[in-house]
């Protein structure tokens, strides 16, 4: 009862998502310091921990507005692997006491069947990248493997907005990489702290775009040329 409770005061659903976002990117504007398309080539996506720990509605850390930006983001792997384009994913595991348990009484362990990825996703085995910190460059196979890869941009999916998405666009800066955060395809708790992550990265971290925006320069190729 608890997690339907939750659902139906979720601060976005797939029927008004879009209109949210409308609503995200023109309070957004006033933060915008710069603004680009994707560039060309050297570009892949990186979808951030949409395991079945939130994504599962008996899963303990249930969260309606991640199952609510899943669509956005299966559009953009199906794109990115359409378009020839490497996608990554994280998986956030804890496999024993330190600050996260300390901050949060619900973790997502290691071994437990909440850990893994949906399988909407299809994700690879090579593809996946674990971690135990917010930043997903707290593994540092990602950057190894980004860089292995050619991988200068990355188009940024998943949760939770203001603490493994905005960790991870923040190390990603500092390590060189140019990062275009969607704002209809990553999700938080609660809708202020969804908006006010994303303005900060749009200050001065990242590019903010709707998923429809990346979609459309691919179905155009103006945004990845393969």
């Amino acid at each position: 009862m608890k997690n339907e409770d939750s659902e139906a005061k979720s601060y976005i659903t797939q029927e008004n998502l879009a209109q949210k976002a409308e609503f995200w990117m023109t309070d957004i504007k006033k933060c915008l310091r710069r603004h680009c398309a994707v560039p060309p080539k050297k570009t892949g996506l990186l979808v951030i921990d949409l395991q079945d720990f939130a994504l599962n509605i008996h899963s303990p850390a249930y969260l309606p507005p991640a199952r609510a930006i899943v669509p956005n983001v299966m559009e953009l792997v199906r794109a990115f692997r359409s378009a020839e384009r490497p996608v990554y994913f994280t998986v956030h595991l804890i496999q024993e006491g330190g600050l996260m348990t300390e901050w949060w009484n619900h973790v997502c362990l290691a071994g437990t069947p909440e850990a893994r990825i949906s399988p909407v996703f299809e994700a690879q085995e090579n593809q996946i990248f674990r971690k135990c910190r917010y930043s997903a460059f707290s593994n540092p196979l990602l950057e190894k493997t980004l860089r292995q890869d050619g991988i200068e941009n990355l188009v940024i999916a998943g949760i939770l907005t203001n603490l493994c998405v905005e960790s991870t666009v923040r190390a990603a800066f500092d390590l060189g990489f140019r990062t275009f955060v969607t704002a209809d395809a990553t999700a938080a708790h609660k809708e202020e702290l969804h908006l006010a992550s994303l303005k900060n990265l749009a200050w001065g971290f990242s590019e903010v775009m709707l998923t429809k925006d990346i979609l459309e320069g691919l179905k155009t190729k103006e945004i990845l040329n393969v």
